[in-house]
């Protein structure tokens, strides 16, 4: 794990950047070999760092180029980069909770639904029942004043009506007449 604090109290007690490398030629008729010396200088012009007969130039470019202007920088931008993931990490959450409530207020709406189904499923079968009732109090009524043989209008009438209410029953029931 990196020390970011450490690295940042490390370059505001440093040099200023940004700093620049110079190599020196200490080679014959301006040659360079084996001996060059390299220094590393702060922004304001002083000597950052020296080292002579440097075996590999390649770590006093890299020393200059990790300034204290360039790690700040850097630093800063992994914070603005962890700022930008806990952003997005809390609005992907609250995404998240907006479904979780969207769904919830659904499923509440599918199970009123259905209790309101069932209670119009159950007041259309008390109605019918109601029906049936009405109509075997009916033919009850009508039977026994049924007539076998009847010898009127009246009397056919009424044997019909007991007809219709047996019908209407069968109906009701589900039943073919």
């Amino acid at each position: 794990m990196i020390d970011e604090q450490k690295l940042r109290e490390l370059c505001s007690n440093a040099t200023p950047g940004p700093w620049s490398f110079v190599r020196h030629t200490c080679g014959l008729n301006g040659e360079h070999d084996a001996r060059d010396d390299w220094t590393v200088y702060g922004a304001d012009g002083d000597s950052v760092c020296t080292e002579g007969s440097a075996p590999a130039l390649a770590d006093p470019e890299f020393i200059a180029s990790a300034n204290p202007v360039t790690i700040t920088a850097l630093l800063d931008e992994l914070q603005n980069l962890r700022n930008d993931r806990d952003s997005w990490a809390e609005q992907c959450s609250q995404r998240v909770q907006d479904a979780v409530d969207a769904y919830e207020k659904l499923e509440a709406m599918t199970q009123e639904r259905t209790a309101w189904r069932v209670t119009a499923e159950n007041a259309e079968a008390a109605v019918k029942q109601a029906r049936i009732d009405a109509l075997e109090e009916a033919k009850k009524a009508v039977d026994s004043e049924g007539f076998s043989e009847p010898e009127s209008e009246y009397e056919a009438g009424y044997n019909k009506a007991c007809d219709v209410c047996v019908s209407a029953i069968e109906i009701l029931k589900g039943k073919t007449p």
